[in-house]
């Protein structure tokens, strides 16, 4: 220390004071470094935790809408005892008037065939397929095999009642008289379609439901989508259906909402989510090319349901 105040020329109280000076700027460096390293940490760890509370707040709405759009667009059918594959049909049959006994022997579950005695015993009347494709406890596997085989005495209101035949206990039963006609998928209805043989109700229903799913058909292809569809009857409809092309109806890429977009048969949710956050990032889409992406929008995908969007 004496060295020090010789050094410099001061005095023991000017160098208390140097001492005290250096120790004080010497903390206030410290304080300045470990602030600067306390105030970037916290800003990190905050930055991080609203991430994290953005993104689980986001799977938590994408869980919650997922959840509500399965309700809505694929609500649970009525489950009902198991069925046998194949019934034993030889002849018409009509629901209205069939002894119970010829009922039971169509190889029906029993209690498919208990709820048809109750609507009758209730004074209920089948005057359609669909009336029978109504029915608590009808599958879609049951009413396929019957409905070439449905006559109804009640109502003829789909089909010529002139011409007749009898069954084996002798009463008469309505012959389905179908017609040899050329009809356009895009544009014939339900009641044109099951005069043509092999299509029968569900089909019709199901063509038209299809077609409107869509926004309509580019090809007579689009058939085969159709639920438990097969090459046989898609050969045997073409004889009588052919593609008529009518304007497409198609989802506006960059107004349409969630609903919309997965309402469509060829965008599930995840394609749906990848389109609607997409374009909430970009603002808006600038051209239907800006889809694209390898993984969420391949170009088969792409393809497929470029021609059911437009921009606006």
């Amino acid at each position: 220390m004496n060295y020090f105040r010789d050094f410099f020329k001061i005095d023991r109280r000017q160098e208390r004071g140097i001492l005290i000076l250096s120790v004080i700027v010497f903390i206030l460096i410290l304080i300045d470094f470990f602030a600067q390293d306390l105030a970037e940490k916290p800003n990190d760890y905050f930055a991080q935790f609203n991430q994290q509370l953005e993104q689980l707040q986001l799977q938590t709405y994408e869980a919650e809408l997922e959840a509500e759009n399965k309700k809505e667009f694929y609500p649970k059918k009525k489950t009902s005892p198991s069925q046998p594959a194949i019934l034993t049909i030889a002849e018409p049959v009509d629901l209205n008037i069939i002894p119970d006994e010829k009922l039971k022997k169509l190889g029906l579950p029993e209690f498919l065939v208990n709820n048809v005695l109750k609507y009758r015993s209730k004074g209920g009347k089948f005057y359609s397929p669909e009336d029978v494709r109504k029915l608590y406890g009808m599958s879609d596997e049951l009413f396929s095999q019957m409905e070439p085989s449905l006559v109804f005495s009640e109502k003829q209101n789909r089909f010529d009642s002139k011409d007749t035949k009898s069954d084996s206990s002798g009463r008469k039963a309505n012959k389905i008289i179908y017609e040899d006609i050329q009809l356009g998928i895009n544009t014939a209805d339900s009641v044109d379609l099951v005069k043509i043989k092999g299509i029968g109700a569900y089909y019709a229903g199901e063509i038209v439901k299809h077609r409107k799913q869509l926004g309509g058909y580019l090809g007579m292809y689009q058939l085969m989508e159709l639920y438990k569809m097969d090459s046989t009857r898609f050969s045997a409809w073409s004889k009588n259906l052919y593609y008529d092309e009518v304007p497409i109806v198609k989802i506006s890429l960059n107004n349409a909402d969630f609903k919309v977009f997965l309402n469509h048969p060829y965008i599930d949710f995840e394609t749906t989510e990848y389109i609607t956050t997409k374009r909430k990032k970009l603002g808006k889409f600038a051209s239907l090319y800006e889809l694209k992406d390898p993984q969420k929008m391949p170009d088969s995908l792409y393809q497929m349901i470029l021609p059911y969007l437009k921009l606006d």
